[in-house]
């Protein structure tokens, strides 16, 4: 690489210059000490080994004077000085008058006409970052910052540093060009782009005349420069505490938006975003890297949506939470949603069914074979009702699978599977090589498409019991949907045992319930009976406890269709849905908004939540 040794040359040309300017004074004695066997004490500050270095150092007193950090007089006494113990010019320096390191690094740079760059300010290339190992650039304190064509730009806390240059480029088989940054950039950059946490010493703390005083002084700093000296710390602070106070508030998903001059946060607390602190815009690039890292995702790619997921120990439970990040034109926009095992898995009682839609739907789960649908919009507690299904039916006798995308909580004795397009794992092909592992019940986690839907047929008509989801309103709509999707209806007829739909509706906050009348339109919407107009209904007037919003946890509202052989015959000859709907409905079936209404007479729920998530025509 005859070019890197012109690079070199000309460097070392430019370090004999520097020596030329400021003759070493005391070089005499210096030798003399050489000759006696008596060697000056290295110096932290400066690599060691780097003997022109030490020499480069004599002229540093001259570049100090210069840039006004200290007088002539201070110089001279600096020089005595040096001349007496033997010791580096840098760190008398930094003893005597309190010129530190980075200051030093600083003005030889400067002089030596190596460019400096500000990390804050720049954008990192992830191409540059993986041609060195996150190791050698924390034990180096250098950082890649572009990488064009075979030449590798390089910001280094000490650009002297000759060994570690031609060291990287051996590694990296790259021309190495160097800039200058400072050391503590340089650390808090690694920290935050490869995931390495960096031992930072301690910067001397000034004494404060009051406690109060040096508290007042730590938040000052911590806003104002929290993504500079130490925001590693503070940002693993924020994420945790963001996290510990979403598991407080009983939130399902964090949001971290990130705006033009700030980085936003929401929390979706049942089934509503509510807002919550802003946080420093100077913090946004660091705190995106802590949640990438702790989710095991590619810190270094911002342009593409990523999905990750970690988990979270508070007060002795593990949370498990998923991650997606999504870029936005102020920088990616992440959601953390939080999944708790132990609400997932409850009891068909305690989801909300009515008596009779709970017997409708225990008699279809129980049944040897056929297609049971979940239906209802992203949110509305589709997969809690399966899981809590399929921990009713499970037994030692059965041998359960799943296909999901993704698998949110991992269920004992029951065999789990993710879909992997990359792979070629689809629902459709998944389900085929699951039909020859000697299922007795399958849950497929969403029917996306004809292939994966004939599939299930298939599966239920072969003798297996099949659970899925469908994107719809409403279970009757289920029909429609999936007879768009070309499925046979002669088929459809034979093989589905039930079509549930359902929603989430907000309860009324038990701290702060009162009774309440009703608007006359809120009525009339809700189409209620003369009877049920008579009923007691109840609202949460506000309080601390559920946020002044009057409303605290969610219940769900639900309705089954049972395929009786009167509705199978209906849906084989293709009748309208709302044929379908009228006889169900002669058969007993409730819809969701009576479910719903029935709730709110019973004080679960208000008539405004149930019109809210409800109301279709």
């Amino acid at each position: 690489m005859e070019e890197g040794s012109d690079d070199r040359r000309a460097l070392m040309e430019r370090k004999e210059d520097l020596l030329k300017r400021d003759p070493p004074t005391g070089m005499e004695h210096s030798g003399e000490k050489e000759k006696a066997g008596v060697s000056a004490p290295e110096s932290g500050l400066i690599a060691r080994g780097d003997l022109w270095f030490r020499s480069v150092c004599r002229g540093v007193g001259n570049l100090a004077l210069g840039a006004g950090l200290i007088t002539e007089k201070q110089l001279e006494a600096l020089l005595r000085e040096q001349e007496s113990t033997g010791k580096p010019l840098p760190d008398l320096l930094k003893e005597i008058c309190g010129v530190d390191a980075e200051t030093i690094q600083y003005l030889l740079a400067e002089d030596a006409g190596i460019e400096k760059v500000d990390l804050a300010r720049i954008s990192i290339e992830p191409e540059a970052l993986k041609k060195v190992p996150s190791q050698f650039a924390l034990e180096h304190k250098l950082l890649p910052i572009s990488l064009s064509g075979n030449r590798l730009v390089v910001a280094m806390a000490n650009p002297f540093e000759l060994a570690t240059i031609d060291q990287l480029q051996f590694l990296t088989r790259l021309y190495i060009d160097t800039r200058y940054a400072l050391e503590s950039r340089i650390l808090e950059a690694i920290e935050r782009y490869y995931g390495v946490k960096a031992q930072r010493p301690e910067a001397p703390k000034k004494k404060a005349e009051t406690k109060e005083e040096t508290k007042k002084e730590a938040e000052n700093y911590t806003d104002t420069h929290g993504a500079e000296e130490g925001g590693g710390s503070r940002v693993i602070q924020i994420v945790d505490g963001l996290v510990s106070r979403a598991i407080q508030e009983r939130a399902t998903d964090i949001h971290i938006e990130p705006e033009e001059k700030g980085v936003k946060s929401r929390f979706r607390i049942d089934g509503i975003l509510h807002a919550r602190p802003t946080m420093n815009k100077a913090l946004q690039p660091a705190i995106i890297s802590r949640i990438k890292i702790l989710a095991q995702m590619d810190i270094s790619e911002n342009r593409l949506p990523q999905d990750g997921r970690m988990s979270f120990p508070w007060q002795g439970k593990n949370y498990d939470l998923r991650i997606s990040t999504f870029p936005t034109i102020y920088g990616e926009k992440v959601v953390l949603r939080l999944l708790d095992k132990e609400k997932v898995i409850l009891g068909l009682e305690q989801l909300g069914f009515s008596p009779l839609a709970l017997n409708a739907f225990k008699k279809a789960i129980h049944r040897p074979n056929g297609i049971i649908l979940v239906t209802g919009p992203t949110g509305s507690g589709k997969t809690t009702t399966l899981y809590s299904t399929l921990a009713c039916v499970d037994s030692v006798e059965k041998n359960i699978m799943t296909l999901e995308d993704p698998v949110e909580y991992e269920l004992s004795n029951i065999r789990q599977s993710q879909i992997n397009l990359k792979a070629g794992l689809t629902f459709a092909s998944g389900l085929r090589a699951i039909l020859r592992q000697d299922p007795d019940i399958i849950l497929v986690g969403e029917m996306r498409d004809t292939e994966t839907v004939d599939v299930a047929i298939r599966s239920a008509l072969t003798g297996h019991l099949v659970f899925s989801t469908l994107h719809t309103n409403d279970a009757i709509g289920a029909i429609p949907r999936l007879l768009d999707m070309d499925v046979n209806p002669s088929l459809m007829a034979s093989t589905f045992v039930a079509v549930i739909g359902q929603r989430l509706v907000r309860k009324v906050c038990p701290y702060c319930k009162e009774r309440t009348t009703p608007d006359e339109p809120v009525l009339q919407l809700a189409g209620l009976s003369p009877g049920m107009q008579e009923a007691t209904f109840y609202r949460g007037k506000g309080c601390g406890r559920c946020f002044e919003t009057g409303y605290y946890g969610r219940a769900g509202i639900f309705e089954v269709l049972a395929v009786s052989p009167a509705i199978a015959q209906m849906i084989a000859q293709r009748s309208p849905t709302a044929a379908i709907l009228q006889k169900a409905r002669e058969e007993g079936m409730a819809t969701m908004m009576e479910d719903g209404v029935q709730k709110a007479a019973q004080g679960v729920t208000t008539l405004d939540e149930v019109m809210r998530v409800a109301y279709s025509e």
